[in-house]
């Protein structure tokens, strides 16, 4: 789920609004015929820009022990499915597997239980497909 960052101010009081953006207002609305006031404050500096296109970076780090992240984009939301293969094409690992809404994402892969070697990921997200090389060395 993305978050985006905002304050409510209501009658001068601050309430953060995170995670779904949903809140509450308990207690009774100003009386004597005044209205109450009511501010939305969005944080532009950590509100991001959607990615145009599908794309699959390098993990970093690279070479890694014991683990490493994969970032990835998506325009649109996809069918995702991040997977971790071995030199031979046998998958050891499924990052990822589910439907996933628009944005930017980071894949952790925790490989101390896997040997020594090179390995591939895969990420296919609708008509995306994309694999790159990795290293983890012991």
């Amino acid at each position: 789920i993305r978050q985006t960052p905002a304050t409510l101010v209501l009658d001068g009081k601050a309430i953060s609004l995170i995670g779904d953006g949903s809140v509450q207002l308990a207690g009774e609305p100003s009386t004597g015929g005044s209205m109450r006031r009511i501010r939305l404050i969005l944080s532009p500096a950590l509100v991001t820009e959607m990615p145009k296109d599908f794309r699959l970076d390098q993990n970093y780090p690279n070479p890694f022990n014991p683990a490493t992240e994969v970032r990835y984009e998506l325009p649109v939301q996809s069918r995702v499915l991040l997977t971790v293969h071995d030199l031979l094409g046998r998958e050891v690992a499924t990052l990822v597997d589910g439907v996933v809404p628009a944005g930017r994402y980071t894949a952790r892969w925790d490989a101390s239980a896997a040997p020594s070697g090179i390995y591939f990921y895969r990420l296919t997200a609708g008509s995306f497909a994309g694999a790159r090389k990795m290293a983890l060395v012991r």
